[in-house]
């Protein structure tokens, strides 16, 4: 496969009269047919608005989800009436990739028409980057375009073995995250801070630890590092790693990225009971950690504060609770200090913080909402260059 950060932007392409493959993400959260964040469906309307002037018949291709096989909870026609709307324009759905089929329907629509095809992970070739599913891909368009950043790290049929079958060119939201990786570029040492519920040893490879100066870790992936370093965690939820935490630990110490974990937490005994901010210390079996606590806040921000570049992948705590949302909105405001002081920029890679940002009017000032996961953000910034980069989740 081609590099990503080699192909050039549709613009410079000549599409019209042509039909155009365009790989996007519609992996949308949806629940009862009701899509709940319609971010990643916005950020392709400049691509598909310019295909669509160019009088190219468009092909669209995403995925959704992990189906197993055809299951129709994961059918992308449930999306359609959605991303119509978003994008401003009719959108034609085909349940099928077939060659007979897809033409048959775009040959009876006028130049400058969308069509939709079925989710493709419902076809094994997709997943398994097969050459020949490529290649059914491929028979269906003149022209590739990828402008799904955040499926880009896959090795996947429709971003990857495609890419030696059709001529290929960069969408305008995968250029612009692109360009936007390359302006984060800084000798300022960086920081993560990871707040979320599961483990996964692969999101702090040693590739991350050589990115990150520091790693603030939180939410429930800290107690399964504090449990493994001996501390009591009480009833909050943790996974039972003590073997790969501490590995990541070290892996961390031998790439000079200092890990710091919570020293103080917000804990109750349920979600609704009477709340009490503790030591680690000082943790009982009936608590439940919900929130970090205001000295653990401040080592956050001290942290911060030596950094120019910041990834945010998630709340500190159940911030949707009044009791618990003191630790989020608290890094909130430190990232807002901490732009206004020296230009720090923040990376936010979870939807649940965007949203968040969005209600307290904050997020076009200091962030930037990239698509792509954490767990590919540090390889991706490897890739182009960067060094020492700061992330908080």
């Amino acid at each position: 496969m081609g590099d990503i950060r080699d192909l050039p932007v549709i613009d410079a392409a000549n599409i019209s009269n042509s039909r155009v493959l365009l790989r996007v993400d519609l992996n949308v959260p949806i629940s009862n047919g009701e899509v709940h964040d319609k971010t990643r469906i916005e950020r392709i309307a400049p691509t598909v608005e310019f295909l669509v002037k160019a009088k190219a018949k468009v092909v669209m291709i995403s995925h959704l989800g992990r189906p197993k096989a055809r299951e129709e909870e994961f059918s992308l026609k449930q999306v359609v009436d959605v991303v119509s709307k978003v994008l401003g324009v009719e959108i034609t759905f085909i349940p099928d990739i077939t060659r007979e089929e897809v033409d048959s329907v775009i040959d009876s629509l006028p130049w400058g028409s969308v069509v939709l095809l079925e989710n493709l992970r419902f076809f094994a070739g997709e997943v398994e980057n097969d050459l020949g599913f490529a290649g059914q891909l491929a028979s269906l368009a003149d022209i590739y375009v990828n402008d799904a950043f955040s499926c880009s790290h896959r090795k996947h049929a429709s971003v990857d073995a495609i890419m030696n079958l059709l001529p290929s060119f960069a969408g305008f939201n995968l250029q612009e995250e692109l360009n936007y990786l390359d302006g984060i570029v800084s000798e300022s040492p960086g920081c993560h801070n990871r707040w979320g519920e599961n483990f996964c040893k692969d999101t702090y490879a040693p590739k991350f630890c050589e990115q990150a100066g520091f790693s603030n870790i939180g939410g429930s992936l800290s107690t399964t590092f504090l449990d493994a370093m001996g501390f009591k965690v009480g009833n909050s939820f943790f996974e039972k790693n003590v073997e790969e935490a501490l590995a990541v630990i070290e892996a961390a110490k031998e790439s000079g990225c200092k890990i710091i974990l919570p020293v103080d937490h917000a804990v109750a005994q349920n979600l609704e009971g009477p709340v009490t901010v503790k030591d680690n210390n000082d943790i009982t079996m009936e608590d439940s950690i919900f929130d970090i606590g205001e000295n653990t806040s401040r080592i956050i921000e001290e942290t911060i504060r030596k950094c120019k570049t910041i990834f945010w992948n998630g709340p500190l705590g159940v911030f949707e609770h009044e009791s618990f949302k003191g630790g989020t909105e608290r890094l909130t405001k430190a990232l807002v200090s901490c732009h206004k002081e020296n230009g720090a920029k923040t990376i936010i890679g979870a939807a649940i913080v965007y949203s968040l940002c969005d209600r307290l009017v904050i997020v076009n000032k200091i962030f930037h909402m990239s698509l792509l996961a954490e767990e590919h953000f540090c390889t991706s910034l490897h890739c182009r260059g960067s060094t020492r980069i700061f992330s908080t989740t």
